[in-house]
Formats: structure tokens, sequence, C-alpha cells
């Protein structure tokens, strides 16, 4: 239906009401995959319509046109983040921004293990070991 979502659809005299099409949902998985992947199509329908706004935009027109493109970039994102979303990356890093620095463990002995396991639990007893290095 070009693009729209399902309340507009649903607003026509010849369709059933939302409450119907997610009563419909919730009881046939097949028409919920159905759906999810016409709201895939009408995403792309809305990206794709995003170029065509900023192609038409004039210098007249042209805060308009970047509200239209914002509005649908932001719908995009939120009902397809991992296509649509901004990317996010984590890294982690040690002291000063440099390495995360390691020890080996496995060459130390029954006895050195149980003072390090001893000194661990005192620090984090004492909430030392919350918020990374000090």
């Amino acid at each position: 239906m070009d693009g729209k979502g399902l309340a507009a659809i649903c607003e026509a005299d010849d369709m059933p009401s939302r409450r119907t099409v997610l009563y419909w949902q919730i009881a046939d998985a097949d028409f919920c995959a159905k759906c999810a992947r016409a709201r895939e199509v009408a995403q792309e329908h809305e990206i794709d319509e995003s170029v065509s706004i900023a192609d038409a935009a004039t210098p007249e027109n042209v805060h308009v046109a970047k509200v239209r493109i914002a509005a649908r970039q932001w719908r995009a994102s939120k009902l397809a983040p991992k296509k649509y979303g901004d990317r996010t990356q984590l890294e982690h890093t040690g002291r000063d921004g440099g390495p995360i620095q390691y020890q080996d463990l496995s060459k130390l002995s029954d006895e050195e293990l149980d003072q390090l396991e001893r000194l661990s639990a005192k620090i984090s007893s004492a909430g030392g070991g919350q918020g990374g290095e000090s």
C-alpha cells in the first residue's frame, strides 16, 4: 500500500480495523510474519522517498525537506535500528588510553592464587572493585 503504516491502511473503508489486524497478528504467526515483512518493505519505501524529497528540494522549501527527511530517518532508526540506526562501537582501554594490562595467572602457585583471591575479596568488600582502575 505504497509504504503506508498500519494506522493509515486501516483508515480505509474497505480495510479491517487496526484492532482486528493486531488481533490477527497475535492469533496467526504466518500473518504476523507477513506483516513484519510488509513493515520492512514500507521502511524501504520511506528511505527511497527521502531521496526523492531531497532531489525535489528547492531553496524555498529546503528547510521543510530537511524536516521531512529527518523524520523519516528517525523513524527508520527506531523501527529498524540494526539496519538504519546509528552504529556504536565500544572500545576498552587501559590506564590513560593505553592497552589493557593483563597477567598470566596460570604460572602462579596454589598459595599465590589463594593470596590473590583473598586480596581480591578484600578489595571488593571495601568498594574498591567498582569503577575500573584508580
